[in-house]
């Protein structure tokens, strides 16, 4: 009975099927209103960028890249019709500031950030906490070490092992490394995450952590974690990260300078500078975080993105804020967590990071090389650099501090970098010693992420221009690294169009000449090592 009921009803079911009906007029109708939510997008679009509304978006027809060549004999239709590259660069933009993106995603971001929803970028905890979803990530992937210790997946470089390369080079020179692997907020704010969670007592960390210190114990280089001074600090009322932001308040940061200070007077003992080197005045700031801004990234200014702070900034001698002292025997190198009250263009003011805090607290001056971003690879990267262009950064240094954020070592790139003593080298690129317009091709650009998709909201990319000519004098046809900005204040620049095998002209500048205004911003980088003794240059304009 019950399979002969069960057929009946199958019967019953796809009788209705087959026996529906639709009115002709019914599928038109269907089929039209169909069609116009498809169509409706991209006309929307292009009246956008007619009326003059939007100048951001790029024009397919603007680039000379990939053109036919002028020796050769083509349809003269063909002129008209767009490139592979110059598609890939209306793609780019469009993705990032299309009128469905523009209009639509912040009221509706707003909507669901009211309902307690994020993005793919932002976790929304709760007292309006915001959390980095990397951050969040680190613990709870499964450990970035296997068993063995050895890094879960095969292809990647191991921290572990890169580490103790940069160690054992640096040994060579004589030079002593501490590591500073610094905690991300919710090891220390599980609980606004998580309601009703509680860890007063112990720090969490993803399981491989403590596998990670033991190989760094074992191979005796000096290792801080941070984590438990914090953990204190938060356990006696003290706010130690920000709420809209993925760093550290400045008091969280003060406590780590401290917590460092302790062991680098033990390796450095004979820092005999005067105790009255650094002084401090307080510094009122208010600014948007950073998940703020990748969690409403149209509307920064919402009264829900701000968070004001008070900073400790540095003063040096003859009342000059601090500056970083390349005859120093302290190296620092950092990411983002050493420059968010460094660099004024982070929006927390300046002269009140973590390297001013440590000199600080050391009286002693520091060298430093602080970049956002990538704290795994970027400053190991900038120093290598150096060393290949005849900067010898490690000259007359004992100690190096290595401070990265911890879950570098879950999503970092842990790629080794030679620290040989430099060569003289031939000087094989353009000279110049003032601004001056040149031409030239690019021959690569490195990648610029979507604005939003990223946690700062300047990114400078690096451009290898060759065949570079000027009418000047002084130059010949060479090759140079061009540095611009690729994302300003969240927004694309002229760059993010720049495409291989693109005829461009840019006014250009010495890096050097402002490189101490530049040099600690998020950087994209061009991966080829052959590329770094060439000399460096910056567009201003992005242009």
């Amino acid at each position: 009975m019950k399979r002969r009921g069960l057929e009946t009803e199958t019967k019953d079911a796809n009788s209705d099927i087959i026996e529906t009906a639709v009115t002709p007029y019914t599928a038109m109708l269907l089929a039209t209103l169909f069609l116009a939510m498809i169509l409706a997008v991209p006309v929307a679009q292009h009246l956008y960028e007619a009326s003059g509304w939007s100048s951001s978006v790029a024009d397919p027809s603007a680039s000379t890249a990939d053109r036919p060549r002028e020796d050769l004999v083509v349809p003269w239709f063909l002129e008209y019709v767009p490139t592979a590259a110059q598609i890939k660069a209306y793609e780019t933009t469009l993705e990032s500031k299309s009128i469905l993106r523009t209009w639509l995603l912040p009221p509706i971001q707003a909507f669901l950030s009211a309902l307690g929803s994020g993005n793919q970028n932002v976790y929304l905890g709760s007292q309006g906490w915001l959390f980095f979803a990397p951050d969040v990530q680190y613990l709870t992937n499964p450990g970035f070490l296997d068993r063995r210790g050895q890094v879960a997946h095969p292809d990647a470089p191991s921290p572990i092992a890169t580490i103790l390369d940069f160690k054992e080079q640096l040994a060579e020179r004589k030079v002593e490394l501490l590591v500073v692997p610094t905690p991300v907020k919710p090891m220390l704010y599980p609980e606004k995450l998580v309601p009703g969670f509680s860890h007063e007592r112990s720090l969490l960390h993803n399981p491989s952590f403590d596998h990670f210190v033991a190989a760094m114990r074992r191979a005796g280089v000096h290792l801080l974690d941070p984590g438990y001074v914090l953990l204190d600090a938060k356990n006696r009322g003290v706010q130690v990260y920000l709420a809209k932001d993925t760093h550290w308040t400045p008091t969280g940061m003060e406590l780590t300078a401290q917590a460092i200070a302790k062991i680098v007077r033990r390796i450095v003992p004979d820092c005999t500078s005067p105790r009255t080197l650094y002084t401090h005045q307080d510094v009122s700031v208010e600014s948007a975080g950073d998940t703020a801004r990748m969690l409403y990234p149209h509307d920064v200014d919402v009264p829900q993105a701000m968070e004001r702070v008070t900073v400790r900034q540095i003063v040096g001698t003859e009342g000059k804020l601090w500056p970083p002292t390349r005859a120093s025997e302290i190296l620092f190198l950092g990411d983002s967590f050493s420059n968010i009250y460094s660099l004024a263009g982070m929006g927390w003011g300046e002269a009140a990071g973590l390297v001013e805090q440590l000199s600080y607290e050391l009286q002693c001056p520091v060298d430093s090389i602080v970049l956002n971003g990538s704290g795994a690879l970027a400053a190991r990267q900038q120093l290598s650099r150096d060393l290949k262009r005849g900067v010898d950064r490690l000259s007359g240094k004992s100690l190096v501090v290595y401070q990265f954020a911890v879950r570098e070592l879950l999503h970092g790139h842990w790629r080794r970098f030679d620290l040989a003593t430099p060569q003289p080298r031939e000087l094989r690129t353009i000279v110049m010693t003032e601004s001056m317009r040149v031409t030239g091709t690019i021959a690569a650009v490195a990648r610029i992420p979507r604005p939003g998709s990223v946690p700062y909201p300047n990114l400078i990319v690096a451009i290898h221009l060759t065949n570079v000519q000027s009418d000047s004098p002084s130059t010949v046809e060479a090759d140079i690294v061009v540095l611009t900005w690729g994302i300003r204040e969240g927004k694309l620049t002229p760059a993010a169009r720049y495409r291989a095998g693109q005829t461009i002209s840019l006014n250009l500048v010495p890096w050097d000449s402002v490189s101490r205004r530049y040099d600690r911003y998020n950087r994209s980088e061009l991966e080829s090592e052959a590329l770094w003794d060439l000399e460096v240059y910056w567009a201003p304009a992005g242009r």
